[in-house]
């Protein structure tokens, strides 16, 4: 046996190159999820280097470059590096850094920037008072929440039923302390009303409930809930707060809405309201959903795109700027000859003017209206080119750092010897995947390693005789980011192939 093939040295030479590959400037590209944030008529994009993008309108310095100058197409926001979350106002943004710091740009409205003036920035800024925070989420109206690592939410900017905080008028520079609802694991805001589930599993909801958006089966003026309500609501992974209705996502991949919106109940005319949850027939194996002002849009587990509710006009990307109660019930997403779907997608979101998505492959996919340039594709919309009712890729901006591999591809793999290559690979189904290496060059001590959307180890295997592949069989979910490391050893070839089947 070679020096090379002794088990200490291999183990050795395997954690100098994982402790060679981390990044000292950026977020780790394992423990970052790509994701994206609306605002009325801007776009932000988080990249799994912890980079964050934006295009689209920017006259309250909402895009964060330091201007005032509309962009058509994305670039990078400058001096912002290690962040593993994003969200977006109206016209402000927010990100939240891998250090538990919160920065904030655009308008400054009712204090939504959080440091402690009512001045616009047009470059990020630190939220004062904040550390330890685990999620951020924006509103509409000037509003910002954040979610600590001891479950404690805290908010800032104009004070609203949305709030929380049991009163509706003034404003906060500086956050201050939610009442009344702990432990929080996830927050979601809509256009007047907030959600937030906890880590046992509660889900509370506050703000106007004028149309029954709380969905404890109350509505009116005299049923407002301005300080958090416990909604009975179990096994739900996503809650979305719209303007007049809400929605739920429960574990089983089941899709409900409440409140008095006909748009967002998705099963089309006649519709019977609903003030307590109810599931949507209409669709089902859903992954992900966002809701934003009467439209919806749901990823479902096979990649397919769908979208409900306003279409005024083409703001649903189904190939049609057709407004009627047509639009009602679910109808896919689809490409410029308003036929072929689009497919292969992780996740996505609704924006009051605009929707984008996110695709297997880190492109990012968007529609509706381009009068800021909001769409990414390198044009500012005017007259009858404003509105783009079928999907078109954001140009120049791909949000994987690492090389993409998808079931049954067969990659050819050139590296210098001791060195290991990155590949994101998104699942489509729930079920055990198999990776491997094959020979291009004997000898070929070749090595995997997978890690989960945590940065944690959960499969490795080296070929180690040269007459065997490398190869891994693992149970996988759908829609989950797993990083793949392939290399060779010192001393060893590295060329060679990785298949996923």
């Amino acid at each position: 046996m070679g020096i090379s093939k002794m088990p200490i040295l291999k183990s050795l030479v395997i954690l100098m190159i994982l402790i060679g590959s981390v990044p000292v400037t950026k977020a780790s590209a394992a423990t970052v999820t790509p994701d994206v944030a609306l605002g009325i008529s801007f776009s932000l994009a988080l990249k799994s280097d912890g980079t964050v993008w934006a295009w689209g309108n920017n006259s309250q310095g909402q895009l964060g470059d330091g201007t005032l100058k509309n962009n058509g197409t994305p670039k990078q926001i400058q001096n912002l590096n290690n962040v593993v979350k994003i969200a977006a106002g109206g016209n402000h943004a927010l990100a939240l850094k891998s250090d538990g710091t919160v920065w904030a740009w655009g308008d400054n409205g009712g204090g939504a920037l959080g440091d402690g003036t009512l001045i616009d920035s047009k470059a990020p800024v630190q939220v004062s008072g904040l550390s330890g925070v685990t999620d951020i989420a924006a509103a509409e109206l000037n509003l910002s929440f954040a979610v600590k690592s001891d479950g404690s939410l805290w908010t800032w900017g104009a004070i609203r039923e949305a709030s929380g905080l049991g009163s509706t008028t003034g404003n906060n520079k500086y956050p201050v302390r939610v009442p009344v609802v702990s432990n929080v694991e996830k927050l979601f805001t809509g256009y007047q009303h907030t959600a937030a589930i906890s880590k046992d599993g509660s889900i509370w909801v506050w703000g106007n409930n004028y149309e029954g958006q709380v969905g404890d089966g109350s509505s009116g003026s005299n049923n407002r809930r301005p300080t958090p309500t416990l909604l009975g609501f179990p096994n739900a992974n996503i809650i979305e707060p719209g303007s007049d209705s809400s929605l739920g996502l429960k574990n089983d991949g089941t899709v409900w809405q409440w409140g008095a919106s006909c748009a967002t109940r998705g099963e089309g005319m006649p519709c019977t309201v609903k003030y307590t949850p109810t599931v949507v027939s209409t669709i089902n194996n859903v992954k992900f959903i966002n809701e934003d002002l009467s439209k919806v849009l749901a990823v479902k587990n096979d990649g397919t795109i769908w979208t409900w509710g306003l279409n005024a006009p083409g703001l649903l990307g189904n190939g049609t700027t057709d407004n009627s109660y047509a639009n009602y019930s679910p109808r896919q997403v689809v490409l410029s000859d308003h036929y072929t779907p689009l497919t292969g997608v992780v996740s996505g979101k609704v924006g009051r003017s605009h929707m984008l998505a996110i695709k297997n492959d880190g492109t990012l996919w968007s529609w509706g209206w381009n009068s800021s340039g909001q769409l990414g594709d390198g044009t500012i919309g005017s007259g009858a080119n404003v509105i783009r009712q079928h999907a078109g890729q954001v140009v120049g901006l791909t949000l994987f750092d690492e090389q993409q591999i998808s079931k049954g591809d067969v990659k050819s793999v050139t590296l210098t010897q001791g060195t290991m290559q990155k590949y994101v690979f998104i699942p489509q189904v729930s079920e055990p995947v198999t990776i491997s290496t094959g020979f291009l060059q004997s000898p070929s001590d070749t090595i995997l390693n997978v890690y989960d959307g945590n940065n944690t180890l959960i499969g490795s295997n080296d070929d180690f005789n040269n007459t065997t592949y490398s190869s891994l069989t693992l149970n996988l979910t759908a829609g989950q980011k797993y990083v793949i490391e392939a290399g060779g050893l010192q001393g060893s070839a590295a060329n060679f192939t990785l298949t996923i089947q």
